[in-house]
């Protein structure tokens, strides 16, 4: 008998004078084959967790696949402000935490520059959401609609949303 297999039979009870039945449910809960004369492992303690590596590979491979199909999408916000006081202390804490709340990421905010083209002048805002649907999700929720209200005392909103590029 190799030293494996009589480490493996003191922790499962074989050869420690238990009886025939724990030498029945050894040989067949067995790892080890050893009907050949030789100590080998058997077939099926080879291919079952093969088998399950295989699925999990497989699993997040796909997993992997369906993230990168989606692209983020990004919200465009020009700003015409009237009164700066009041968009700053009403408007933008609250407007603020329900982006951060409902998943989306500030990517830049702050007075744009201009390049060309006729453009609100007023704050820019550019934020990332994973799909239109969280944005729209954001977008209908409570707490900005109640955000929305107070800032249209303040501000007139130009807002688009595209998707981003693979």
């Amino acid at each position: 008998m190799t030293a494996a297999r009589v480490a493996i039979g003191a922790v499962i009870g074989e050869d420690c004078g238990i009886g025939v039945i724990s030498n029945l449910l050894l040989l067949l809960c067995s790892p080890w084959d050893t009907s050949k004369g030789r100590t080998t492992v058997k077939t099926r303690w080879i291919i079952a967790p093969s088998m399950l590596a295989g699925v999990a590979l497989g699993a997040a491979a796909v997993q992997t696949l369906h993230a990168q199909a989606k692209p983020p999408v990004y919200m465009i916000a020009i700003n015409e402000v009237s009164n700066q006081e009041g968009y700053a202390k009403e408007y933008v804490p609250p407007a603020q935490k329900s982006v951060t709340d409902r998943g989306g990421v500030y990517v830049a905010a702050g007075p744009g520059t201009q390049v060309t083209g006729n453009l609100p002048n007023g704050p820019v805002v550019i934020l990332r959401w994973e799909s239109m649907e969280a944005l729209q999700n954001w977008r209908n929720s409570p707490e900005f609609q109640a955000a929305f209200k107070i800032g249209e005392k303040y501000a007139r909103f130009n807002i688009v949303a595209v998707n981003g590029i693979k």
